[in-house]
């Protein structure tokens, strides 16, 4: 029997931390895509739009990402603050209709298989018939998974292979890297545009100070310092987010803060 992680509010989607574990009987086809997925993107979004022509309703959208960042791995040190923290990522997972989530920790015992020896056990595990993938994709150790060697590996083991050319608006590519800049510089409202979405951020109700929010940016991606505009969880009323010195400030009422997972949303 797989080893599952189903909080509450994972309810119809199954996650696996291991290539070791699996579920059987899957409805078929299952579609696989494979990526680190921060900020679950409009970009990313096309790749599970081309996942469910093959799957409609009846088959399995599957996922394989990752809990932190192959760049830390690879640069030894964090370098840069997700869009979302993994448990985020997993809730955006769910709600674009992944049935099968594979959340791995990335190593470089990982980097270091070969794309096919990967592939083969990811698939014993998990017998997908469709791989969607970007165009830019290079999987295992030394980047040697290409699109045409991926293709090969396709023929042999019973599974097509789709290489989706990257999205672009404003003549940029949308792209996590671009999103996190964009933010980074304040420009919230194309951010907002390219993840689909506004940005938002989750703060733990021991922020709250005297009907303030003080929040030090610690792992958190804030925008450049500056005034924004905002929303706090479900308050329809819009709120000032003052940014300075690396810490995030928002004046509250006390019955905004009562949950103990605050939501601020930023609207430009």
């Amino acid at each position: 029997m797989a080893k599952q992680i189903t909080p509450p509010f994972y309810k119809n989607m199954k996650i696996l931390t291991s290539l070791d574990h699996s579920i059987d009987k899957l409805p078929r086809p299952i579609a696989l895509t494979i990526g680190n997925f921060d900020g679950m993107h409009l970009g990313h979004q096309m790749l599970f739009d081309k996942m469910k022509e093959y799957t409609k309703e009846r088959g399995t959208n599957a996922a394989l990402s990752f809990s932190n960042h192959p760049s830390h791995v690879f640069s030894k040190q964090v370098t840069f603050p997700f869009i979302y923290d993994a448990e985020e990522k997993i809730i955006r997972f769910e709600k674009i209709g992944v049935d099968v989530l594979y959340l791995l920790t990335f190593t470089q015992d990982f980097a270091n298989t070969p794309y096919d020896a990967f592939l083969r056990t990811l698939h014993k595990a998990l017998p997908f018939s469709h791989l969607v993938l970007g165009s830019d994709a290079a999987l295992g150790k030394n980047r040697e998974g290409t699109p045409s060697n991926l293709q090969v590996l396709g023929k042999k083991l019973g599974f097509t292979c789709d290489f989706l050319e990257k999205k672009t608006m404003f003549d940029r590519v949308i792209s996590s890297r671009t999103i996190r800049e964009l933010i980074l510089d304040g420009n919230i409202e194309t951010a907002n545009t390219f993840l689909g979405r506004e940005y938002e951020i989750k703060i733990l109700q021991n922020h709250i100070k005297k009907n303030k929010i003080i929040v030090p940016k610690t792992n958190l991606l804030f925008p450049k310092d500056g005034q924004y505009l905002g929303k706090l969880n479900s308050l329809k009323e819009p709120v000032t987010i003052l940014v300075k010195n690396q810490i995030l400030s928002v004046a509250c009422q006390q019955q905004s803060t009562e949950k103990k997972i605050i939501s601020l949303t930023f609207l430009k």
